[in-house]
């Protein structure tokens, strides 16, 4: 199970029916009351922000997809760039100097990437005479995988860092910033607590993961060709047809070695943490390239 907040469209009477805008200013203008210690700054682009204090706030059991070298790959490819779509406006917050909270944050012009299906969002702002695009999403290009979007310094009070956060997000929606809405996606419990407090609304949805263990945590399969035998005669040659064509490519022999010696360096992420390497492992020995 995983969630998406989205606040309500900027200046929308139905779907604002009960004076949001106005009560988004005055929570807004509360918070800034409460939290005025902070220094917050929107960077348009992730060099913006030292790489090491942005990793203590992902943490050594945080996502590698949250870490700076991981975003930087994806804005120095041109995968997560204007061109595509994403415009970088990472928000960060320091107090006395120390960064203390970020988040990856982006405007986009499109729903490439995200891998959410919010057409019925689209359709929904339209119809009601708003512009939808652009809005302003909370997440990490082209990673569909739970995690926090709310970083918080390990050292801080993580709620009261969530508090501020969600109230500074809710000051970025409005009309004047030219948004229609912002979208937080794959995020953690409470995040999703401390968003709704504020007016995000909730969605949940379900994605289906494999886990190669029994009960006792034991593992179910020692390789993927005894995986496959465990699939009946069909279905195990449907499988191995489907692969065929990856192995007999040769644009996917470069992948080996990728994450350590190739492509990543050259786009300037030679420090891009081991942890992925392990799974570059996974996906060479599925295709019987290991």
């Amino acid at each position: 199970m995983y969630g998406f907040l989205c606040l309500p469209f900027a200046g929308s009477r139905r779907f604002d029916g009960f004076r949001t805008c106005q009560r988004r200013r005055h929570a807004v203008k509360s918070a800034e009351g409460k939290y005025g210690d902070y220094d917050v700054k929107l960077l348009r682009g992730i060099d913006e922000v030292d790489a090491d204090e942005w990793n203590e706030l992902v943490g050594e059991s945080g996502s590698p997809f949250l870490e700076h070298e991981w975003i930087r790959c994806m804005e120095k490819s041109s995968c997560a760039s204007e061109k595509s779509g994403w415009y970088p406006r990472h928000l960060t917050a320091k107090m006395d100097g120390k960064l203390v909270a970020a988040v990856p944050l982006y405007i986009k012009t499109n729903s490439l990437g995200e891998f959410v299906f919010d057409q019925s969002w689209a359709e929904a702002a339209y119809g009601s005479g708003i512009q939808y695009y652009p809005k302003l999403l909370c997440g990490i290009p082209f990673t569909p995988a739970t995690g926090r979007r709310l970083l918080t310094h390990p050292e801080e009070d993580r709620q009261e860092l969530l508090n501020f956060l969600a109230y500074r997000l809710l000051s970025l929606t409005s009309e004047s910033n030219g948004v229609s809405s912002l979208h937080v996606n794959f995020c953690e419990d409470d995040e999703v607590i401390a968003l709704k407090k504020t007016g995000f609304l909730h969605r949940k949805g379900i994605q289906y993961h494999f886990v190669n263990e029994d009960k006792g945590r034991n593992p179910l399969f020692n390789s993927f060709d005894e995986y496959l035998g465990s699939m009946k005669s069909k279905r195990r040659i449907k499988v191995r047809t489907c692969m065929n064509p990856f192995k007999d490519r040769s644009y996917i022999f470069p992948f080996n070695g990728l994450l350590s010696e190739g492509l990543l360096p050259v786009l300037g992420c030679p420090n891009l943490s081991n942890r992925l390497n392990a799974n570059e492992e996974v996906f060479m020995r599925t295709l019987g390239l290991l």
